[in-house]
């Protein structure tokens, strides 16, 4: 297909063999992980034209081999995979071997090997592609040849199944694969970056609702691969993984391991932005990645009943937008999601993202459109002042005095109690949740050009936050005020409670020696 058309430029990698992988028909039509998940979804971005501005022919899907699965997981993973495939492949009517979990569970399938291997190679090819072409586009640039530079990172798109973030490294003896995942692509991905010499250090940004306790516990003793999750958690919700001070241990203490775990429902735009801005960015460009792998789950959309949560396509663009402020490449994978139609908007609006019809929403524009929700702000303070002990950022006189403006903006918004602030960001920059019925009836550059785009340029005598005018003469506000309005934040030193739920047992990734609460469900979704 054709080229990128805007300042974006934006791969797509889709194969149709995953669509193999599909369960018993009498009981397809019930189970969330299906064929259809992806087909809505491609459906939709070609009815919009957004792969027609995408590249969809230069990353060519095929399966990971054996050596890339194993960067991530055990043979004994991989073997079982392999048997039970074969063994459904042989009697493909025997109920109880293709739900190994139960009913609800994970399911096997005579192509469950084939789309697992897909899944994760077509990952690993879109890693290895954005890491390539982005060191092709800097070595021009330092050359100073002329070439034109994008004003965005590269970055691609991976419409995968199955999901993989809750395989994890396993040697124990038992079935290992849950939670409708095989292969953890995205871990391969990092795993395989790393050992070609593509990158030297990976961030792994995870907004599924459900904890990649997967990937948490491969790296969980990793320092070149640093994970962050933001996810619900407590009262048995699966995987009952990603504490707040689960941390890392041995090479991985404390530094490469960042959970936020939401301990109540409802969570909005106006949390998991707030989340971005004050946590996970100032982080994130500390630890200065080569590449940005995000596991992008869709669960957490309002209209997803399994996630209980409400961040709106428009929330999952701008959380993207962020993220490529760390002007690195990026690749997005496709993991959890499980009501098509709201799956399918989510993944549209975080094309445009990456295709930059979005404008990036600066931490104070956030704060002065949003409400964040009480018990949100109190579990983001917590995490703040653990994290503080490991990424200095997060205790510099700027970020702390950016967090008090964000929270003071927010507040005066209006109701502190699960408060969603979706439609006044939308209201105020323009933007709208894509429809899954028809294209948007003007063009989508002329749909934005609407919006009020980036904040207006402040007098250089002062910079107004919340309502109020801070001198230039308060130099800490200042440069915290200003990182906001330029989409980048540095965190707070605050303490506050930590939530429900018990802390899990200390991990020691690869090893075996990993111990997350034994009594998860093993039957919930990515």
């Amino acid at each position: 297909m054709a080229g990128p058309s805007g300042n974006g430029h934006v791969f797509v990698v889709y194969d149709e063999g995953m669509l193999a992988h599909a369960h018993m028909p009498m009981l397809q039509k019930k189970h969330p992980e299906k064929p259809s998940r992806l087909t809505t979804i491609h459906a939709l971005l070609g009815q919009l034209g957004l792969l027609q501005r995408c590249d969809c022919e230069a990353i060519k899907p095929r399966e990971a081999t054996d050596a890339e699965i194993l960067r991530a997981h055990s043979p004994e993973h991989l073997a079982e995979v392999r048997q039970i495939t074969a063994d459904v492949a042989r009697s493909p009517t025997n109920r109880e071997l293709r739900e190994p979990d139960g009913p609800g569970g994970i399911y096997y399938s005579p192509d469950s090997l084939h789309a697992g291997l897909l899944a994760a190679g077509c990952v690993i090819e879109m890693s290895e592609h954005v890491l390539r072409l982005h060191a092709e586009e800097q070595a021009a640039k330092d050359s100073g040849c002329g070439v034109a530079i994008q004003k965005l990172p590269v970055s691609a798109l991976a419409l995968v199944r199955p999901p993989g973030h809750h395989a994890g490294y396993d040697d124990t003896p038992g079935h290992r694969a849950e939670g409708f995942c095989f292969f953890n692509s995205v871990a391969c991905a990092a795993r395989t970056a790393i050992a070609r010499g593509l990158a030297q250090r990976v961030l792994i940004v995870d907004y599924d609702v459900h904890h990649g306790n997967g990937t948490e516990r491969i790296f969980y003793e990793a320092s070149d691969v640093m994970y962050m999750s933001i996810h619900r958690y407590g009262r048995n919700f699966y995987p009952e993984t990603g504490a707040l001070d689960d941390a890392g241990e041995g090479a991985g203490l404390g530094r490469f391991t960042l959970n936020l775990p939401w301990t109540q429902t409802g969570y909005g735009d106006a949390e998991y932005i707030a989340a971005c801005h004050l946590l996970l960015l100032p982080v994130a460009k500390a630890f200065d990645p080569q590449l940005v792998l995000v596991s992008a789950g869709f669960d957490a959309a309002e209209g997803d009943v399994q996630g209980g949560m409400r961040v709106t396509p428009t929330g999952f663009a701008q959380m993207t937008r962020l993220l490529s402020t760390l002007n690195k490449p990026m690749g997005l994978a496709l993991e959890g999601g499980y009501n098509q139609g709201v799956t399918a908007n989510c993944v549209a609006e975080v094309t445009r993202a990456l295709l930059g019809d979005v404008p990036v929403l600066g931490a104070m524009e956030a704060a002065e459109s949003t409400a964040v929700s009480l018990q949100a702000e109190q579990q983001l303070r917590a995490a703040i002042a653990l994290q503080r002990t490991h990424w200095p950022v997060l205790g510099s006189d700027a970020h702390v005095a950016l967090v008090e403006h964000f929270f003071n903006a927010a507040r005066r918004q209006g109701s502190r109690t699960h408060r969603v602030g979706s439609l006044r960001v939308q209201q105020a920059h323009g933007l709208a949740p894509l429809k899954a019925t028809k294209p948007p009836a003007k063009p989508i550059a002329k749909h934005l050009a609407k919006g009020t785009g980036a904040a207006k340029p402040k007098p250089e005598h002062a910079i107004a936050g919340g309502g109020v005018t801070i001198a230039a003469t308060d130099a800490a506000v200042a440069d915290a005020m200003q990182s906001a309005e330029m989409g980048s934040s540095s965190g707070t030193p605050l303490a506050g409670e930590r939530g429900n739920g018990a802390s899990d047992a200390g991990r020691g990734a690869g090893s075996g020696a990993y111990s997350p609460n034994e009594k998860r469900q093993r039957v919930c979704s990515s």
